[in-house]
């Protein structure tokens, strides 16, 4: 289990504005692992927890990267995407059976950030 602290001072050196985390995974509770991936890591912290990190080291905005232990299933991913709203894209891993039409759910669920 990971056990992470959301206090202190700040890092001394500040981030840029806009700075962006570009490779996050998020796994939420109601999406278990898929066939053919690794099992869910354990302990993890979740969104709210994220944005105190971010608050606490200034990044403004970030990239939900598809995990492996849901290979192309992506409703994690935009179900990630669709609670963040504002500052978050999406990076997702499809193949050859990946549907024109879940493509392009996937390209609506990267703009319902559009803040960014």
């Amino acid at each position: 289990m990971i056990e992470r602290s959301y206090t202190g001072a700040p890092p001394r050196m500040a981030l840029p504005k806009g700075a962006i985390d570009t490779h996050l995974h998020v796994y939420l509770p109601n999406h278990p692992a898929q066939p053919g991936g690794p099992a869910l890591p354990v302990g993890l912290p979740g969104l709210a927890e994220y944005r105190q990190v971010m608050d606490w080291l200034g990044i403004e905005r970030f990239v939900i990267c598809q995990g492996n232990a849901h290979q192309t299933d992506h409703g994690n991913l935009i179900e990630a995407l669709q609670s963040v709203g504002d500052g978050v894209r999406g990076v997702a891993a499809i193949d050859g059976a990946t549907s024109d039409a879940e493509v392009a759910l996937l390209s609506e669920a990267a703009w319902w950030g559009h803040g960014l």
